[in-house]
């Protein structure tokens, strides 16, 4: 009976559905989110608060659809969302939280800095709006919890439960930079960038145990790419940042349109974190005598 059960639960998480699903919801999510906050903010048109309300803000909706489909049909994986103490995963924790605030932050000002370094770029200060900073910081996290809460929620999680981990990693991976197509400024290296991001996003959440740590990671990186430093986050650029770019070029480290994932650094840096991550976590699981 226990044997039916399992392969029923794995039927339907082949890799072609859970793409199809997942695209579904990110992209209707998207739409749907666009067109209401259009709507509802269209005399918004200041360059720094529109992109909050209009491409950010939207990921709201992404996060509707996700949980309406997981409470519907995959409530294990919604669960797993819930903090450690309530039947989530073992590493759902704050301090999780803030390690990978710190994190995100350090990688990409490792990034920027190798850029700088190297002449890529050159920033300046430019304005300090603390309340834009701080709801900026907010929208960042709704944007960046949708997309791994979909990918290594919901799809990372469905897709090991049919295939090894390492393929559902590499297949998550797939489909996350594949999404990527549609971005501005997108190359076959930025492209190859985002895939090592997905999967070392994906090597984070598996080695903590933990959906939360990649999900302040891919904040903490977006926001200080986009509202810190004030660089294309993806082919996407922002105004009212800290800083702002005086000049850019393309070079080993940085791409002038795509921003510091189109760079030699991220492809360095990414694998490493997410390595050194795995080998933390195991250490301290052997510690733990888990």
């Amino acid at each position: 009976m226990e044997k039916t059960v399992k392969k029923k639960k794995t039927k339907r998480h082949q890799f072609l559905l859970v793409s199809l699903v997942t695209v579904l919801i990110l992209f209707v999510g998207q739409i749907s989110g666009s067109v209401i906050c259009g709507n509802i903010f269209a005399w918004v048109r200041s360059p720094g608060w529109g992109l909050l309300v209009h491409h950010y803000l939207p990921f709201l909706f992404v996060h509707i659809l996700l949980f309406g489909y997981l409470f519907a049909f995959e409530r294990p994986i919604l669960y797993s969302f819930l903090p450690a103490k309530k039947n989530g995963r073992k590493g759902n924790s704050v301090p999780l939280i803030f390690m990978g605030l710190f994190m995100g932050f350090a990688l990409n000002f490792a990034c920027a800095l190798s850029a700088m370094a190297a002449g890529d770029i050159k920033l300046s200060f430019a304005s300090f709006d603390p309340f834009f900073l701080l709801v900026a910081l907010l929208l960042v996290c709704v944007q960046s919890a949708a997309e791994e809460l979909l990918h290594r929620g919901y799809a990372l999680s469905a897709l090991s439960e049919r295939y090894p981990l390492w393929v559902a990693i590499v297949l998550n991976a797939l489909l996350f930079s594949l999404e990527h197509l549609v971005n501005p400024g997108i190359t076959p290296f930025s492209l190859g960038m985002i895939f090592l991001a997905g999967a070392s996003f994906g090597l984070m959440a598996v080695s903590t145990d933990s959906i939360w740590f990649p999900v302040m990671v891919h904040t903490a990186w977006n926001y200080t790419q986009n509202f810190l430093l004030g660089l294309p986050n993806s082919g996407i650029l922002s105004s009212g940042a800290l800083f702002q770019a005086d000049s850019v070029k393309d070079g080993i480290f940085y791409d002038a349109l795509f921003g510091l994932e189109g760079g030699l650094g991220a492809v360095i840096i990414w694998p490493l974190a997410a390595v050194v991550i795995y080998l933390f976590a195991r250490n301290r699981k052997k510690k733990l005598g888990i």
